[in-house]
């Protein structure tokens, strides 16, 4: 899913990436200053369709999804 995090594109994967339990995946087009170039956590539960709960202290990540992302040609 393509979406917007803090004014920096991403891409939000969840799977298992070879281990042994789901973990959602975002990969940032641009370095994030919180969460650098690749954030990945196994620890995460949705509160709605733009926010996780993630961690052991229950933090939250947010974004906007981008309903129609452009593809460069």
């Amino acid at each position: 899913m393509r979406v917007i995090i803090d004014n920096i594109y991403a891409n939000i994967d969840i799977n298992y990436f070879g281990t042994f339990s789901e973990r959602i995946k975002i990969r940032f087009d641009e370095t994030h200053p919180l969460y650098g170039d690749e954030f990945m956590t196994k620890y995460f539960t949705f509160k709605n369709k733009n926010t996780i709960i993630w961690g052991h202290d229950n933090k939250e990540l947010q974004w906007q999804i981008i309903e129609n992302p452009k593809i460069s040609e």
